[in-house]
């Protein structure tokens, strides 16, 4: 009985094992999958934003507004300065990394957190990213599809190809409130 189970516990190992190759190269597939689907979209935002500029600053404005007089003028300006800020914050949201956390411990302290126990869920975070190897400050979130930590991560965005974090929020915040107001 003893050697049936030692074998069917090996062949059942084996068999995880190789679910989870499987699983990792699925994975690492998918990501560059969504990279190159990242890049898409930005092209199609980017195409959208542009195109809507052209159709309504040089097909709209100037059905409704002679462009040489005074209330022209003043429809043009504002117009302008909300096309500017949109297009200049979604520039600065693709091209501003999100943000991650710098492993800069020494051996000791990096085996004590990797020892530490998984707090239970919803009972505090774990300080130490398994997938990363360094360490977790406080709402710092893993993204699978970019393959790091993330500082202060809301959400992935697949427009921008890229997080939304610590250092780009403000970008990504400002570029849909001008996005509305457009």
């Amino acid at each position: 009985f003893d050697s049936q189970c030692c074998r069917f516990t090996c062949q059942t190992g084996r068999l995880l094992h190789t679910m989870a190759s499987w699983m990792s190269r699925a994975l690492s597939i998918g990501q560059v999958a969504f990279k190159i689907f990242g890049f898409f979209c930005i092209a199609i935002a980017s195409i959208l934003i542009c195109g809507t500029l052209y159709i309504y600053f040089y097909v709209i404005m100037p059905l409704l507004f002679d462009m040489h007089s005074f209330l022209g003028i003043l429809f043009f300006i504002p117009a302008s300065w909300i096309s500017f800020n949109l297009v200049f914050n979604y520039f600065m949201v693709v091209r501003t990394p999100p943000g991650s956390p710098v492993g800069t411990l020494t051996e000791e302290e990096m085996e004590q957190m990797k020892n530490e126990k998984a707090p239970k869920k919803g009972k505090g975070w774990t300080k130490f990213c398994k997938h990363c190897k360094v360490p977790k400050p406080p709402r710092t979130h893993h993204c699978h599809i970019c393959g790091k930590c993330v500082l202060k991560m809301d959400h992935h965005c697949p427009w921008i190809n890229s997080c939304v974090g610590h250092y780009n929020h403000r970008y990504f915040f400002l570029f849909l409130l001008y996005l509305w107001i457009a």
